[in-house]
């Protein structure tokens, strides 16, 4: 596994090896071939959104940009559907910054509903000592994917 900085001097991190700041960082002679190869290419990142929104979904709040994904608590809407969320606190771009007192009037963020999925299993797990007590109980947690399709906040452009 390559590490950093040293990723293109052919060294290579050795995990077992407990003896010293010297030791810790050994040549292996030349990296293989697909760790050369994998910084040039690497996938291109696109720029960032030039406008994003702070919004209030479900209780909670969620820093949006364009065509972002969120995985929000779940949400009693069909696969495809559009939300547009009007409790909009903040939004701002490259050149301005409106803060709502809570809220911005008229701006909205408009989402679709891309899945209803389950996150992983949560175990809670009781036990008493020597008294043969165990209880074993998990959870999955419900949650929505939604994708943002837009960030409609006039206020930005004036």
């Amino acid at each position: 596994m390559l590490r950093g900085r040293l990723a293109g001097l052919g060294c290579a991190w050795r995990a077992g090896m407990v003896l010293g700041r010297r030791a810790l960082f050994s040549p292996l002679g030349p990296s293989p071939a697909w760790a050369r190869t994998a910084l040039t290419h690497a996938p291109v990142l696109p720029p960032p959104a030039d406008h994003f929104a702070i919004v209030e979904l479900s209780g909670r709040q969620y820093k949006v940009t364009p065509d972002c994904v969120l995985c929000t608590q779940s949400l009693n809407a069909p696969v495809g559907s559009t939300l547009t969320l009007d409790r909009v606190l903040l939004a701002g771009s490259s050149r301005r910054t409106v803060i709502g007192s809570p809220l911005i009037a008229g701006a909205s963020v408009v989402v679709r509903v891309e899945e209803h999925n389950q996150l992983d299993k949560v175990v809670v797990f009781k036990k008493k000592r020597r008294k043969g007590y165990r209880r074993w109980r998990g959870h999955r947690q419900k949650v929505t994917i939604v994708r943002v399709v837009n960030i409609d906040a006039a206020q930005l452009n004036g």
